[in-house]
């Protein structure tokens, strides 16, 4: 029989919950309406808060009035600069990416809006190093459309102490630049969401002498992958995690990517690609042959539950299992280039399809209607996505490969043949 303890900690534990699911259902929300309106800012509540929001003070503790770098020229902003005007970008989808845009979030058309892609200064500038908020210097938040939700999220992460330490934040006499996005502690988000605003700024400021704050936290293979595309004008700074800054001049690029969605201008792709190869001596592969399984077995979530059966089934396939974690960054980015077909769990390592070429992709998600990271990134790369879904509800959950949906996407779909490697057992 269970104590009034284990009762009252069930209790607990089922309102955190639902607290949890109620915020990830707002923060849906605001991530479907910028998606659909790019260029329209979120509206304000309540005329009382629009009120306090007049009062800088009350107005950090909130951090809720925002504001777009055009609407503050000559105040705050400086420079503004259009690198790529606002545009609809179509997706080129087929007939698989058309069921995908049926049940996944966010994007349903087969193509999207994006907003300017654009460089400014901000005059002076408080930057939050790890959540990527800016704000003036009377704590107005600047905000890049598109990627409002942000503002949302810090909002949650940022107690009330943590806001004030804004109040004495280290001053640094310079001229800065913060391409960090608030879960740069991933793969995926560094790479299309933190590196590519080092290219904008490059753009922007060719000549210009710049640091780059970094968070203290930054994981050396982060580290070695950012030294990859810092043009030599640059260089860097660390800053202690969780920590706001002052600098005088903030160079600010607009983030490249969108919600959810890696598809960036070809450029973008090019140059990452191109001081990647560079740094690692290395270069595209023009007709590769390797089939890899990207295994999950050493990640905290999102593992395969029967992925002995999975593998077991692509061997006659000739597909290599491969777990990232082993690997250095230059080691995954040659078996990357060397890719014909990969087969993965989602998972942040699917972002290294950067360096492949036009090959096919299978992705094993969790959930029944998937976020669209990769399909955008894989058709931003001119990449095939190919997936198979479950019925997980948390994205995040181990769960079991659905073995028969996997055979007919492998013959039907991607159309492999296991008679072409039945050598190689």
């Amino acid at each position: 029989m269970k104590t009034q303890a284990q009762i009252q900690r069930r209790i607990s534990q089922r309102y955190l919950a639902l607290l949890n699911e109620g915020r990830q259902r707002r923060l849906k929300a605001i991530k479907t309406h910028l998606i659909d309106h790019p260029n329209t800012p979120l509206s304000q509540e309540n005329f009382i808060f629009i009120l306090v929001d007049y009062i800088p003070i009350l107005r950090l503790l909130r951090l809720r009035k925002t504001v777009h770098p055009q609407e503050t020229l000559g105040d705050d902003v400086e420079n503004y600069q259009v690198l790529f005007s606002p545009a609809k970008v179509p997706f080129g989808v087929n007939d698989i990416d058309r069921d995908f845009l049926e049940i996944c979030l966010y994007y349903k058309r087969d193509y999207f809006q994006r907003s300017e892609i654009f460089v400014c200064d901000v005059v002076p500038a408080y930057v939050h190093i790890g959540l990527g908020t800016i704000c003036t210097k009377d704590f107005r938040v600047i905000v890049d459309s598109g990627m409002q939700y942000r503002v949302t999220i810090a909002r949650w992460r940022l107690g009330y102490f943590d806001r004030l330490k804004l109040l004495w934040s280290q001053h640094l006499p310079i001229t800065a630049v913060y391409i960090f996005s608030l879960s740069a502690e991933n793969f995926w988000h560094f790479l299309y969401d933190s590196l590519p605003r080092i290219y904008s700024a490059m753009l922007a400021r060719p000549n210009q002498k710049l640091t780059v704050l970094v968070p203290d936290s930054l994981s050396d293979s982060f580290k070695e992958l950012l030294s990859c595309v810092l043009p030599e004008n640059f260089d860097t700074i660390s800053v202690p995690q969780g920590s706001w800054v002052k600098v005088d001049r903030l160079i600010m690029p607009s983030y490249v990517s969108r919600c959810e969605n890696g598809f960036l201008p070809s450029e973008y792709y090019e140059y990452i690609r191109n001081c990647v190869f560079k740094k690692f001596a290395l270069a595209p592969v023009e007709h590769p042959t390797e089939r890899i399984y990207i295994s999950r077995s050493q990640a905290k979530h999102r593992r395969v539950i029967n992925e002995d059966e999975v593998i077991q089934y692509l061997k006659n396939y000739g597909f290599k299992v491969v777990v990232l974690e082993k690997m250095s960054f230059r080691e995954q980015v040659k078996l990357f280039t060397q890719a014909e077909v990969i087969i993965a769990p989602h998972g942040a390592g699917l972002a290294t399809t950067l360096f492949s070429g036009k090959i096919k992709i299978l992705v094993l998600y969790p959930e029944s209607s998937p976020t669209p990271f990769f399909f955008t990134q894989f058709k931003g790369l001119d990449q095939e996505h190919y997936f198979i879904t479950h019925d997980q509800f948390d994205e995040n959950a181990d769960f079991k490969v659905d073995l028969s949906k996997f055979k007919q996407v492998l013959h039907e779909q991607i159309k492999l043949k296991p008679e072409q490697y039945n050598s190689h057992i």
